[in-house]
């Protein structure tokens, strides 16, 4: 019963951090499940207490976001702060009661097994001839239309087939979205399970678990993916070993995958080459969407133009010939709610040491995320790994 609860709490934690499977029903409808599962199991469990690092921090965030609509006098938007609040009060119950040892290793855990189950509907998809087909018709409830494109869902693999202008034909190979419909989302899923797996739960890096992650990440043709995984890859690689024979695997074997991830195209096509497809749409695309959000703050640095507040944001992307969102996530937040929730939101976690190996891999992973991606602060996951940084402020 217990583990039920926390493989429970856990994936639900996952979910509600940016998942495609449940983007075809209300979202905050799921929000508010996620609270009532989390609230059971707090009252099952009953742990002693709440955790004081994550109440203060909630009581704080949640007052804020309460607000925030009304200092910028904007009501109308208030229902995305509804959303951020429930995932910010769930996780205090979540984190309350499994701590966050075993939130981890459930994470790995859980993560592990959706991607050895990704990895064959992608494989068979893409290689083979499809014959996980029938899958998607038991979950056409699943199947989901998000930001102009249509996805066929797998459950465990969501597939983009049609977008505005018609069928989505790509050459090559098709990038692995997992079920967050994007590979630059999944790949941050994917890293901070392969960090934790190396460096919390210290599981070798030639382990089974963690090559699937690594696969995985590969098959997300991800540029933040591939930098941070080569980070990760290279750290471990000149990190210190006690096993003579593990450490010459490391200076053999790896230093060829670093090589062979810096000069590929995922890197180099989409930084370096301003002629390629891939630079015109992903990198070119988020340098114009950062001049946008730093338009947005530079007119409102205190309290910013609020969550959700898509009128105000289209009126500046059209000025500045953005798209349609934010892709950084870290801009994001400064030109949502201002320089005065930022501190507010992220304060717990300004203050962290970097001398550890796993805060090294854990901040960076964190870092490059948050810079190519619009989506990731607040959320549970984001909200634990950048709690392990600081692991004193949570032993109660």
């Amino acid at each position: 019963m217990k583990s039920f609860i926390g493989y429970t709490l856990v994936i639900f934690s996952i979910l509600t951090s940016g998942s495609l499977l449940y983007t075809s029903f209300n979202d905050d409808m799921f929000l508010i499940l996620y609270l009532l599962l989390c609230l059971t199991a707090y009252f099952l469990k009953k742990p002693q207490k709440l955790s004081k690092y994550y109440f203060y921090y909630a009581l704080l965030c949640i007052s804020f976001l309460l607000l925030h609509p009304f200092l910028i006098n904007n009501i109308n938007i208030i229902n995305t702060y509804f959303g951020y609040s429930l995932r910010i009060v769930s996780f205090l119950f979540v984190i309350s009661v499994l701590g966050y040892q075993k939130f981890s290793l459930l994470y790995v855990k859980i993560l592990l097994f959706l991607c050895c189950a990704n990895l064959f509907l992608y494989v068979d998809q893409n290689l083979l001839y499809g014959f996980s087909d029938p899958l998607a018709s038991l979950s056409r409830l699943l199947t989901t239309w998000d930001q102009n494109v249509f996805y066929k869902n797998y459950i465990f693999y969501a597939k983009p087939i049609k977008g505005a202008f018609g069928p989505i034909v790509e050459s090559g190979l098709i990038r692995n979205n997992g079920i967050f419909g994007e590979g630059g989302a999944y790949q941050y899923f994917l890293n901070l399970a392969l960090v934790i797996n190396l460096y919390s739960i210290k599981r070798p890096v030639f382990s089974f678990s963690n090559w699937i992650f690594v696969i995985s990440i590969l098959t997300t043709f991800s540029t933040a993916g591939y930098i941070i995984l080569i980070i990760v890859l290279a750290y471990t690689t000149f990190g210190k070993s006690y096993e003579r024979h593990m450490y010459m695997k490391r200076l053999i074997i790896l230093p060829y995958i670093i090589l062979f991830l810096a000069s590929s195209t995922v890197i180099v096509g989409k930084l370096f080459n301003q002629e390629s497809q891939a630079y015109l749409v992903s990198t070119q695309r988020r340098i114009t969407d950062n001049i946008v959000d730093y338009h947005i703050i530079k007119d409102n640095p205190i309290f910013g133009i609020g969550f959700g507040n898509d009128k105000t944001y289209k009126i500046y992307s059209n000025k500045y010939f953005g798209g349609g969102s934010s892709s950084n996530s870290l801009l994001y937040l400064l030109s949502s709610i201002g320089v005065f929730g930022f501190l507010i939101t992220l304060y717990p976690f300004i203050k962290f040491d970097l001398k550890k190996k796993k805060n090294k891999m854990i901040f960076f992973c964190n870092l490059l995320t948050i810079l190519t991606q619009g989506w990731v602060i607040l959320t549970p996951v984001f909200l634990l790994s950048m709690s392990l940084l600081n692991q004193k402020a949570r032993i109660e």
